[in-house]
């Protein structure tokens, strides 16, 4: 992708020359290998999204505690229902 990028021209429509992309490389990979790289790429998708959501539940955790420790928990609940 930075190849890409460092030979893109043009000033407000990026263009790439095509004797750039035919000196690009592309790995010969077979169909199993490919899959299985997929398979890596989704699961690391999972992973992070599971990640983002336990953050958000930890960040609105520690917001509610914060609220009950300031007295605002009555209108926490409030808000909530």
């Amino acid at each position: 992708m930075a190849l890409l990028t460092i030979n893109q021209t043009g000033s407000i429509i990026s263009s790439l020359n095509i004797r750039d992309i035919e000196d690009i490389e592309i790995p010969g990979l077979s169909k199993a290998e490919q899959e299985r790289i997929g398979t890596e790429v989704k699961e690391a998708d999972v992973q992070v999204q599971e990640k983002i959501e336990n953050a958000k539940k930890e960040y609105l955790e520690k917001y509610q505690d914060i609220y009950i420790k300031m007295g605002l928990n009555q209108s926490f609940n409030q808000v909530g229902n």
